[in-house]
């Protein structure tokens, strides 16, 4: 049983939960300081000439930016394969790999290490982030006040 969910909107629920977009996300690249691609002017064909990790969690679907870079028929060398953003940064420190990540994901780790942030030089759709819950939390005032909370830092973050 979960009371609460925050997570990207999947394509179908249930009709039985009820959903709050609390921000929209874009994607940036984030790799080391010094990397050579910061030397280079920011198109697509120098962002295509390196190798990158790939953050999906999903194994059988392509992500986010593989599918955006396959609208325009183009396809990125992926090195390392990760379901998860969090180990990123440490794989990113001592090497040339670029990583495509959420902003507000990228900008925490290049805050904390010695990584740095650059625009994606083709387009990515953003996406949402979302609360889901629960019809019958719906009217709690304990889980109302939890989700006005958390409203209210998603503004912030």
């Amino acid at each position: 049983r979960c009371d609460m969910a925050i997570d990207l909107s999947p394509k179908t629920f249930s009709s039985k939960l009820k959903k709050l977009p609390l921000y929209k996300e874009k994607f940036v690249c984030m790799t080391r300081r010094g990397h050579p691609i910061l030397s280079l002017k920011p198109t697509l064909e120098n962002y295509l000439s390196f190798k990158h990790i790939s953050v999906h969690p999903n194994e059988r679907s392509d992500s986010r930016v593989d599918i955006a870079l396959k609208s325009i028929s183009k396809r990125r060398q992926v090195a390392i394969k990760s379901p998860y953003s969090l180990i990123v940064n440490l794989m990113l420190n001592d090497s040339d790999l670029i990583a495509t990540l959420p902003k507000r994901n990228a900008l925490f780790f290049s805050n904390r290490q010695n990584l740095t942030v650059f625009n994606v030089p083709f387009r990515i759709p953003t996406f949402s982030i979302n609360m889901l819950w629960h019809n019958r939390l719906n009217d709690d005032p304990a889980h109302k006040w939890l989700r006005m909370i958390i409203r209210e830092i998603s503004t912030h973050v």
